[in-house]
């Protein structure tokens, strides 16, 4: 920590500003490194049906500036869902309230792995019936309705396609609970220590000596 301190002090005395990009190079390593880490972990932690979740995750580089205490760098996701997933609790539905519905399998073509098909999305299924007391299904001629009973434990969307009835949604007995992945607190963990960001520190310290030919 000492070399580096002195690496720090010769170069700032040489040059302000080959300090000041050598201190937002070290950062944007460090915070590069970051972004990697939070990937990998979103790669593991996940089973990513589309492109959206990964293309959440940004960074934003950091800009040499007169005042070092001000360079920074930000890394994190535009994701509204990966910070629920991050300290985990209830799911939450675009309207704020907690999320009491899950596709079943069928909505997602037969494998959990893909996205729900847009066919199968709430707001593609048009009006959505119940069955009345006296038996009769409302609004008539709903290709989507809830059902519950019999066999059905809990109450179930079905979707009437043809002569076929497909589970498309199920309700859940409560709020649907999320598990902490952390994927992002691990990277930052990892990659925040004062010891990683002094050794970054120190290699772009030395380089900016070097450009100035003072090593």
């Amino acid at each position: 920590m000492d070399d580096v301190r002195k690496l720090a002090k010769d170069l700032r005395l040489l040059s302000a500003s080959a300090f000041s990009e050598a201190t937002a190079a070290a950062i944007n390593r460090v915070a590069h490194a970051a972004n990697v880490a939070q990937s990998l972990n979103v790669r593991k932690d996940f089973t990513l049906r589309n492109k959206f979740t990964l293309g959440s995750l940004m960074m934003f580089k950091a800009s040499p500036k007169k005042d070092a205490n001000k360079i920074d760098a930000l890394v994190g996701s535009k994701s509204p869902y990966l910070p629920e997933q991050e300290s985990g609790g209830e799911a939450v539905g675009k309207d704020g309230k907690p999320v009491k519905i899950m596709p079943a399998l069928a909505s997602r073509r037969g494998s959990w792995d893909r996205p729900v098909a847009s066919r199968f999305r709430l707001k593609a299924l048009g009006p959505i019936g119940r069955r009345m007391g006296n038996g009769r299904m409302t609004p008539k001629g709903a290709q989507a309705f809830w059902l519950k009973g019999g066999s059905l434990k809990q109450r179930t969307l079905f979707y009437r396609t043809g002569k076929k009835l497909l589970k498309v949604r199920i309700a859940t007995k409560g709020p649907i609970k999320i598990k902490p992945t952390h994927w992002h607190a691990q990277a930052m963990a990892r990659f925040g220590k004062p010891s990683v960001m002094s050794a970054a520190w120190g290699v772009e310290l030395a380089k900016g000596l070097s450009k100035l030919g003072a090593r």
